[in-house]
């Protein structure tokens, strides 16, 4: 079984590292689109463009399987052709593991903007909150925990006014520091997609050799430098390599048919 995976950057890892637990033996493509960084404050015509070229590096990968790691990504993907091969949402994902009424939902300035999540709650009653700014110190400095404890502080404040049931984790950055959050919102339970996706992976069946290649857009050092201040890999050893996309656009025609 070999899956693929793509994000702006470091906060689909927390999708990845997941996968990496619950099934340690197969195979792995991440791409970190850093270049492109942050997808959050895109239109949705870039943002199309952008995640269809993505989504197409991975089939020529040859990948069985993709699941989504950005959130923002995931809140378009109804409007694009299908995929040759099966797909597995994030947003979905988050929205099957709600119980409570009053949900509030933490996500970028484009996830926001789409109403994806307003959409697919229903009835329930929604409270959307951007915190984009938070992406990038996430992206750009993982461990860099007072700065975002500044941000949350003041982020989350109208959140807890709001009394939610629940939160979810909008953003995959946000789940790379799920901790951190959950210290400013004590008593409410909170969701995050990047647990919430992988549970519904439990019942395929696939074998692997355990290979995980990691692709960035842009610089591969920085991007090894992030990855081993989260020690999100543990004993895995990643492969890393780069790829330019943005000068690949044109040879990607014909990977993904249409509806």
């Amino acid at each position: 079984m070999k899956v693929g995976l793509f994000d702006s950057g470091i906060g689909g890892l927390s999708v990845l590292g997941r996968l990496l637990e619950s099934f340690p033996n197969w195979d792995y493509v991440y791409l970190a689109d850093t270049f492109r960084s942050p997808f959050g404050t895109k239109s949705q015509k870039e943002l199309e463009r952008i995640v269809m070229e993505d989504l197409e590096f991975l089939i020529e990968e040859k990948v069985d399987l993709i699941v989504a790691a950005c959130n923002t990504a995931d809140s378009i993907m109804e409007d694009l052709p299908k995929l040759p091969v099966p797909y597995i949402g994030i947003i979905e994902s988050a929205v099957e593991a709600v119980n409570g009424n009053r949900i509030a939902v933490l996500a970028t300035e484009a996830t926001v903007k789409s109403e994806v999540y307003v959409k697919k709650l229903g009835n329930r009653e929604t409270f959307q909150r951007a915190i984009q700014p938070l992406v990038a110190v996430v992206e750009n400095n993982p461990r860099d925990f007072s700065t975002m404890d500044s941000m949350l502080q003041e982020a989350l404040k109208e959140v807890r006014d709001w009394k939610p049931d629940e939160v979810i984790l909008g953003c995959t950055h946000f789940s790379v520091i799920s901790d951190r959050i959950g210290k400013f919102l004590r008593g409410v339970r909170i969701i995050d997609p990047a647990v919430e996706v992988t549970k519904r992976l439990r019942d395929i069946n696939g074998s692997g050799s355990g290979k995980v290649l990691v692709y960035s857009t842009s610089d591969v050092e920085e991007l090894k430098k992030k990855v081993n201040s989260m020690g999100i890999f543990g004993k895995v050893k990643p492969i890393y390599r780069q790829v330019n996309l943005y000068e690949k656009s044109d040879s990607y025609i014909g990977a993904i048919g249409s509806r």
